[in-house]
């Protein structure tokens, strides 16, 4: 895999260059995103994509896609993002899991086992910076760009493992004072089965996913590209909640 296409995909998403459109093997796209990845720096977790049936559907893919979360830490709840710093800026609310412990390369675990290495599900926003992508639903060219991540702001809430797993919960999505949907069953997924996808995968590929790592488990709603200053918070009606503020 080139390491001079890799340089340019990091460059392009350094410097919010529009998405180009790469190779037609997810296998290869996966190889490219970690040369890619490991030029922008550190990372803070990883993420499920295209996990909806629909989705998979029209993409003509078997099984979502994972990327990798920038950052070398997650923001908190009630952080600031600034339109000026993205080319596109997009959010996506999520739940996601942190990681008690190391889970080692090459283990495979199930969802019982999975259970002993998360310290907690909470309420994330993915930022995404979606850079003006007119590819259509193209996989490989979404892993090689690391599936549009730009970081992560996540909650302190701590979650009902066994509510989520059943998924009994009430969540709403409110963007600049607008309700987005309110009072619905919006995960894409089991999210104990995503997050167990995304580790799996990262493990049989030579990974640790270390303590502290924060598993995108897949968005209530499509990327919200986002134009407006204002609150956007992502909320359970059990009262747990994530939020951040945008301004230009």
């Amino acid at each position: 895999m080139s390491d001079t296409l890799a340089q340019d995909i990091a460059d392009d998403i350094l410097f919010g260059r529009p998405v180009r459109p790469v190779l037609s093997d997810l296998a290869q796209a996966y190889d490219l995103q970690d040369k890619v990845v490991s030029k922008l720096g550190a990372i803070c977790g990883r993420k499920i994509a295209m996990n909806a049936p629909t989705l998979m559907e029209m993409a003509g893919i078997g099984e979502p896609i994972v990327g990798q979360i920038l950052g070398q830490v997650a923001l908190g709840s009630g952080a600031t993002l600034r339109l000026s710093n993205y080319a596109q800026l997009a959010l996506e609310p999520e739940f996601a899991a942190v990681i008690g412990k190391d889970i080692p390369a090459g283990m495979v675990l199930d969802k019982s086992s999975l259970s002993r290495y998360i310290e907690r599900f909470s309420m994330a926003f993915e930022v995404l910076d979606r850079r003006h992508d007119t590819g259509g639903m193209h996989a490989p060219s979404f892993v090689a760009n690391n599936v549009f991540n730009a970081g992560i702001v996540l909650s302190n809430a701590i979650l009902d493992i066994a509510a989520l797993d059943a998924g009994e919960y009430c969540a709403q999505f409110t963007a600049a004072g607008e309700v987005i949907f309110s009072c619905e069953g919006t995960a894409p997924q089991n999210p104990l089965e995503a997050c167990l996808f995304v580790t799996n995968h990262f493990t049989s590929r030579g990974s640790v996913v270390k303590a502290g790592e924060v598993i995108l488990c897949g968005a209530h709603h499509p990327p919200m590209v986002i134009g407006a200053e204002g609150m956007y918070g992502f909320s359970l009606l059990s009262g747990e909640e994530v939020s951040l503020s945008i301004s230009s």
